[in-house]
């Protein structure tokens, strides 16, 4: 029940017209990418300095909105933005719960983030990078246990990295973790075992 009520919560924070400018360019940038194959490496969308070079790092997101935006337009594009949104609502949850947070507690907790957060659920790259925190973090008890399963990072972050340039989070997340190990465990044989 409680998982219900963050879900309709943030989906009412989610749904309601594109108001991201920016959108405009990432969906041109995909339909450029769709019809040549080939990643744009110029500003082309730019009357001043048109062959400026460009690096896109949320190459994967454009591609993916301009397909989504071709099969129903900017209403597909804000219910995709929102199912992203609630799939990061479920997975923060059920990491709080795994921590032993309440239902009640883990629900509220992330309404209350989710409400701060509010103006940067747009229809931008960055929703990408809120996921991916939220999947360092739940992957951390592998990396601290020296589960074999936490190799799943690296592909997860090279993904990431396709969708959004915060990837470079996973590092620091990984960092502060294993700082934590040594500051908990009290020892730099715990935070090489971590790092490892």
């Amino acid at each position: 029940m409680a998982l219900a009520g963050l879900l309709v919560f943030v989906a009412g924070l989610c749904l309601g017209p594109v108001q991201e400018t920016a959108l405009f360019f990432r969906l041109a940038a995909g339909e450029q990418f769709l019809r040549s194959g080939h990643l744009v490496h110029r500003n082309l969308f730019s009357f001043t300095f048109p062959d400026a070079p460009y690096l896109d790092s949320a190459w994967l997101f454009d591609a993916g909105a301009a397909v989504v935006f071709r099969l129903g337009g900017f209403p597909a594009v804000v219910l995709g933005k929102t199912m992203l949104v609630l799939a990061l609502a479920v997975f923060a949850y059920r990491l709080c719960r795994r921590r032993g947070v309440s239902p009640v507690v883990a629900a509220l907790a992330l309404a209350l983030a989710f409400l701060c957060m509010r103006e940067r659920l747009v229809e931008r790259p960055h929703v990408f990078s809120l996921l991916g925190e939220v999947a360092v973090l739940a992957l951390l008890p592998l990396v601290e246990s020296g589960n074999r399963r936490a190799w799943l990072l690296l592909p997860l972050v090279a993904l990431w990295a396709t969708l959004h340039a915060g990837a470079f989070l996973a590092t620091i997340l990984l960092a502060l973790a294993g700082a934590g190990v040594l500051l908990d465990r009290g020892g730099p044989r715990a935070a090489l075992r971590f790092a490892l």
